[in-house]
């Protein structure tokens, strides 16, 4: 499965976290099949799944594994899940656009994050996803997240 036989290969452990049903698992199936797999059946994560995915850096002889960790979203799984975010490197949180609550909990899962993981301060992303749904959306895509 390795591409990278020549040059340089680096390992990043992503962990993707958000309340349950904002789209994080189709993020993950979308990205890791270059858009050709779309999930047509909502499927709750249970625990955490894992992809790998190899991306070469253009113009360079780095090529990055991406290790993903789609993190179940439901508060009965929250302390399963974690167990799974020791060494990650970079967080990337998603919330839903037509539910506001899930936009509200990123302080949460924010604090969630550092708590669990207190070696070292995460780089992270915020996804707003499901912006196509644009006759129920609740929650402004660029509005400001402050922590």
């Amino acid at each position: 499965m390795s591409s990278a036989n020549f040059g340089v290969l680096l390992r990043c452990k992503v962990i993707v976290v958000g309340d349950a049903g904002v789209g994080k698992s189709a993020i993950v199936q979308m990205f890791h099949s270059k858009g050709s797999h779309y999930p047509r059946q909502y499927n709750m994560t249970t625990g955490c799944d894992f992809v790998m995915k190899e991306i070469k850096v253009p113009e360079s002889d780095y090529t990055v594994e991406l290790h993903i960790y789609d993190c179940a979203g439901q508060s009965v799984f929250k302390d399963l899940t974690s167990q799974y975010w020791k060494n990650s490197n970079i967080v990337i949180f998603v919330y839903d656009v037509t539910k506001p609550e899930s936009f509200q909990n990123l302080g949460e899962w924010l604090d969630l994050v550092r708590k669990k993981c207190p070696e070292k301060v995460l780089p992270g992303v915020v996804v707003a996803n499901k912006v196509d749904l644009e006759d129920r959306v609740k929650v402004a895509a660029l509005q400001p997240c402050r922590r």
